[in-house]
């Protein structure tokens, strides 16, 4: 016996987080956002072809330090596809990310073989609960829409206290490049922290008084090249060509980035760092400046 407040969720999609106590939260944001969220994940989508919900647990929320769900609503259609997608029909993928289109923007998916992960933080943990109006996949981190492109995180840590990537936006203007990661992209961005530009010698004043060519030959050593979306889930040993033509090597066991000049010991990748998503691109934080060849 079912009550008739429940009846229209027994069979959907929404039932097997409704009934479990481990999704609560997503209930939780599900009630507390506007009433066309829940009238969305009962229906059929905009297609008529059933949806796709990548599902996140409590647990999921925690991961992703959301504690508060009043207004989800936003981050709610950001983990639904128009369209039934079973696991079988994701997209495979080699060396960068899928772009997968959602209702709430688009999400960057790693299919190679193994785990399937989303934007780099996220793995899906469960697959293919099916449901009358489409099926769900468990993700272990909650996905949060990107709002800011990487010029703007840039200025934004610049500008905070205490501040961060300043002489990364000293450089970028030396070098006329103030503009360039406000583009459409995608741009991967490997970006040294301020104690990196100060241990290679390269302070406000320096970078200040360097030709501005050179400083741009050295910036471009932290772009992949070419333009996608390389999460730390895409990375594998070996060589990855960068903007100004050099490759640098990456070595997940060590977790560094050796750039093209050699310098030892290499970069190290900032762990908690990884996989900052910007509108308009990545950023993963190193240790060390990437120096060119020349």
């Amino acid at each position: 016996m079912v009550p008739p407040s429940i009846l229209p969720i027994v069979g959907t999609i929404v039932a097997p987080a409704y009934f479990n106590i481990n999704f609560s939260t997503l209930i939780a944001a599900v009630q507390n956002a506007n009433t066309d969220i829940l009238s969305l994940l009962l229906g059929n989508g905009p297609g008529g072809n059933g949806l796709t919900l990548f599902a996140p647990t409590n647990a999921a929320f925690e991961a992703a330090g959301i504690t508060d769900v009043n207004g989800a609503d936003a981050v709610l259609a950001y983990h639904v596809i128009d369209g039934t997608i079973m696991a079988s029909m994701l997209p495979t993928t080699s060396g960068s990310a899928a772009e997968v289109v959602t209702l709430g923007g688009n999400i960057y998916l790693t299919n190679a073989g193994g785990d399937v992960s989303i934007n780099g933080t996220s793995t899906v943990v469960a697959k293919d609960i099916t449901g009358s109006n489409g099926v769900v996949h468990v993700i272990d981190r909650t996905l949060i829409p990107p709002t800011n492109t990487i010029n703007e995180i840039v200025s934004s840590f610049a500008s905070g206290n205490p501040a961060e990537f300043s002489l990364l936006a000293t450089a970028l203007a030396r070098a006329s490049l103030g503009d360039f990661f406000a583009g459409d992209g995608p741009y991967t961005v490997f970006a040294p922290t301020d104690a990196a530009f100060i241990a290679a010698g390269l302070t406000e004043s320096v970078i200040n008084e360097t030709d501005p060519t050179a400083v741009a030959g050295i910036l471009t050593h932290h772009v992949v090249e070419p333009n996608v979306y390389v999460f730390s889930t895409d990375l594998s040993d070996g060589a990855v060509p960068m903007l100004n033509g050099q490759n640098v090597t990456i070595s997940l066991g060590n977790l560094t980035v050796q750039d093209a000049a050699g310098t030892n010991p290499p970069a190290g990748l900032v762990a908690p760092l990884l996989n900052v998503l910007a509108t308009n691109g990545v950023v993963h934080v190193i240790d060390k400046v990437l120096l060119p060849a020349n």
